[in-house]
């Protein structure tokens, strides 16, 4: 378990503390391989993401109306 990654993500934007240590926690925690593992590390938060993938296939099924 230790030789997992902990840096914070750097995703270019101010985070407020806790939302460092959510992502943090998350990179801890998550594994790489998680197909929302992209979405946790910009978001901080499985709410946020799912929120995120619904829109993003919500856009695609809409765009693939006749």
């Amino acid at each position: 378990m230790g030789s997992q990654n902990n840096k914070t993500a750097s995703t270019g934007e101010a985070l407020s503390a806790e939302s460092a240590a959510q992502i943090k926690w998350n990179r801890i925690v998550l594994s790489p391989v998680d197909p929302f593992y992209d979405f946790y590390m910009r978001y901080g938060s499985m709410k946020n993401a799912l929120e995120l993938h619904k829109k993003l296939n919500q856009q695609k099924r809409d765009s693939n109306q006749p």
